[in-house]
């Protein structure tokens, strides 16, 4: 205590604080008594730690929750990510066919300026997109919920999109006499 107390007077009233960590002990208790002073062992730095794995621990189910929560909105992305090359393939054949009938009917309409036929390929492009806006919102949602492989296959059969899926399906029709 004799050798803390003369710098103390040198710190003009700034706290002094003291980590004994040594076993045994090296600082005596009493110093804590002076003023300013701020002593603290090991049995102090244990209650602490064990104070923070209590705060820590009653936060667990939290931390879970969030974790579980975005794991889940994980799986859904990584669910979804199935309908993408579906949808890719779906959205560029239905603008191949909208290609081919506006061109098929851009020859019977040749009296048509240019400023007319922008017009005519404007429309076909805003009502193709309008057309696949909801099939698209709801494919990706299905793939995302879980029910996405069953939606996807049904997609693609509905639409020729995979072709050996279709020619199984009219092979068995006709094996089964177009019962199903």
């Amino acid at each position: 205590m004799e050798r803390v107390k003369p710098g103390l007077g040198r710190r003009r009233d700034q706290p002094l604080c003291i980590l004994d960590i040594a076993v045994p002990r090296d600082v005596e208790p009493s110093i804590a008594q002076l003023d300013n002073v701020f002593l603290y062992d090991l049995d102090d730095l244990r209650a602490v730690v064990s104070t923070n794995v209590e705060r820590r621990r009653a936060e667990l189910p939290t931390a879970e929750e969030l974790i579980a929560g975005e794991v889940d909105r994980y799986w859904e992305w990584l669910a979804g990510l199935a309908a993408v090359p579906v949808l890719t393939h779906f959205r560029g054949e239905m603008e191949r066919m909208r290609e081919r009938e506006v061109t098929e009917t851009m020859r019977r309409l040749s009296h048509l300026g240019p400023d007319d036929r922008a017009i005519v390929e404007q429309l076909s492009r805003s009502l193709m997109n309008k057309f696949l806006h909801g099939p698209t919102v709801r494919l990706r949602a299905a793939a995302a919920n879980g029910r996405g492989l069953g939606v996807v296959d049904a997609v693609r059969y509905l639409f020729g999109l995979d072709s050996a899926s279709a020619d199984e399906v009219v092979g068995k029709d006709r094996s089964d006499g177009g019962q199903s």
